[in-house]
């Protein structure tokens, strides 16, 4: 009886894909998360292929590179990378007594360093309120405590609702 182990590695990799996939959650902001760890699942079990094929130099390369990969390319990333990649997105409600503050309440917004992506203004008849919501982008560092207070603290802005994404 011949065995080819190809084959075997071969459903190794497309079996551990299932539960890798499985850490990829799709959020209802349409942002997707756990790459990482998928990707991490995925080539601790390449490495253990390896190891089990006897090459065990070549797996000691493969653990450094995926060391190297997670630790240290996001800190070259944060120097080296475009300013939008620098950013954490927020989804921001603002609500102002009325229309004539919608345009100032636009400016002091960008004063605090807030970049605004897309925007949408909404008419309250009930309550007879302007809300601007928008998807916006801050610098990663910044709290979201402290970007709460800069929009609360801009004239004529009643409420703030902001969730980071």
């Amino acid at each position: 009886m011949t065995m080819d182990p190809l084959r075997l590695s071969a459903q190794i990799v497309s079996g551990i894909g299932f539960p890798g996939a499985g850490v990829i959650p799709h959020r209802e902001n349409d942002t997707i998360s756990g790459l990482t760890t998928a990707a991490m699942i995925w080539g601790a079990a390449g490495i253990g292929i390896i190891v089990g094929a006897g090459f065990y130099a070549a797996a000691l390369a493969g653990i450094i590179l995926i060391i190297l990969a997670v630790e240290m390319l996001p800190v070259v990333l944060r120097f080296a990378a475009p300013s939008r990649l620098q950013e954490k997105g927020l989804h921001i409600k603002l609500r102002t007594a009325s229309h004539h503050y919608v345009k100032e309440t636009l400016k002091d917004v960008k004063k605090g360093k807030i970049t605004v992506k897309e925007i949408r203004i909404l008419y309250d008849e009930k309550r007879h309120t302007h809300s601007l919501v928008f998807a916006a982008g801050v610098h990663f560092k910044r709290r979201t405590t402290e970007i709460y207070y800069t929009l609360y603290e801009i004239p004529h802005v009643q409420s703030v609702e902001l969730e980071s994404t």
